[in-house]
């Protein structure tokens, strides 16, 4: 599933290539007919992210606003225009020669304004928004005798991580996931967040998770497995200990006994 990072790159994308501009709509598979009607030849607004979820607004009357999760099977595809479409294609818009399809989102619907902010605040904070309530997310870990691992798959916690970035950023933390939230320190905590901050701001720019960036190599040149520290991997990046393969809130994560002990 995408994680929030990839959302927010979509979202500057989408604005840098089609904001202020008349966009064709279209649903070749069908399924979003009467909502690429909708929004077909109106001028896109803005763009924005929080967590795994996609806002993209258009200048109709009254302001419609297309809501996108891609879940896990969701696919994005930038192309040239004048390409066919796929059959599958959920939503193509279409701007100055560039196209953008979407493929097996979960969520694809038109909606308003006032159903946009239901969703938002059924979410947590998201770490790549700067309006961010850094007091709410880490007060409801806190307060919480789930297991840290399970915590931060629930979006209503905290908004945007999925299980590459949980297990990466609790190994960079020094945090074991089966930890629960209220034996964690808040110092310790604070530093979780910062962390999410820093790596996903990162991610997002690069378009790809990278946390392991061994000295005297480009970070574009590294692989998944040897660009992170224990996602996909039987030893730590770190320190080469055997990982803990371990199950929490129905997902695999890996741990490092030594870097997270228990």
């Amino acid at each position: 599933m995408p994680e929030g990072h990839l959302l927010h790159l979509l979202a500057r994308e989408l604005e840098h290539q089609f904001a202020g501009r008349t966009v064709g709509a279209s649903s070749p598979q069908g399924r979003f007919a009467d909502g690429a009607r909708a929004i077909d030849g109106s001028a896109l607004v803005s763009a924005e992210a929080h967590g795994k979820h996609l806002f993209t607004l258009f200048d109709v009357a009254p302001p419609a606003i297309v809501h996108l999760h891609l879940g896990r099977q969701g696919l994005w595809f930038w192309g040239p225009a004048s390409s066919a479409p796929r059959s599958s294609v959920r939503l193509r818009l279409a701007a100055a020669g560039q196209a953008a399809d979407v493929i097996a989102p979960r969520v694809c619907e038109l909606t308003d304004e006032a159903a946009r902010d239901a969703v938002v605040a059924g979410l947590g904070p998201d770490p790549l928004r700067d309006d961010a309530d850094t007091d709410a997310v880490l007060g409801a870990m806190r307060a919480s005798g789930q297991a840290i691992g399970a915590l931060l798959l629930d979006q209503s916690v905290i908004a945007g991580i999925g299980n590459v970035l949980r297990a990466e950023l609790l190994n960079m933390t020094g945090i074991h996931p089966a930890i629960e939230g209220l034996r964690l320190d808040g110092s310790l905590l604070d530093a979780f967040w910062r962390t999410s901050v820093t790596v996903m701001r990162r991610a997002e720019r690069e378009g790809r998770i990278i946390t392991r960036r061994p000295a005297g190599i480009a970070a574009e040149s590294l692989d998944e497995v040897e660009g992170r520290f224990v996602y996909g991997r039987e030893h730590c990046g770190r320190c080469g200990t055997t990982l803990e393969h371990l199950e929490i809130a129905g997902r695999a994560i890996n741990a490092c006994p030594v870097c997270q002990p228990r």
